[in-house]
């Protein structure tokens, strides 16, 4: 519960859903320009869902620990709100026909993103170690 008051996952939150808002728009372009079809609208969409929750996992656990669990955190709370989005619809929802798709695509999206977040660096002690003497000096004549 303690990773729910990190800043770094509330900014991977954001950045999903920046992402899912803009493939959106972006798909609904595609779609009013006619230069893609309605059947391929599932695979547009898992794509962008996959995406999305791959970038924001990546930003959520970026240097930290815990990756996966973290990528997971993402991937539910933006699965919650887009589905609190399609049922503020009003409409009934089929889940049946996409909805699989929908929510394998992001948790494997999520799941990616858990592999190749990048790692924090290892710092190295400049110090010296303790118990060490210091290196003698000769002196030049």
């Amino acid at each position: 519960m303690k990773q729910l008051a990190d800043r770094q996952l509330w900014l991977g939150i954001g950045v999903g859903a920046a992402a899912i808002l803009l493939s959106f728009a972006l798909l609904a372009t595609l779609l009013g320009g006619e230069v893609m079809g309605q059947h391929s609208l599932t695979g547009a969409l898992c794509a962008c869902y996959f995406v999305s929750c791959c970038a924001a996992g990546a930003v959520a656990s970026a240097g930290k620990e815990g990756r996966l669990l973290r990528c997971i955190w993402v991937w539910a709370i933006l699965y919650g709100v887009l589905w609190l989005v399609a049922l503020s619809g009003g409409e009934a929802i089929a889940f049946v026909p996409d909805g699989v798709y929908f929510t394998v695509s992001m948790l494997a999206g999520a799941v990616v993103a858990a592999l190749i977040a990048p790692k924090g660096k290892k710092r190295r002690n400049k110090g010296r170690a303790a118990g060490k003497r210091s290196p003698r000096r000769h002196m030049v004549t």
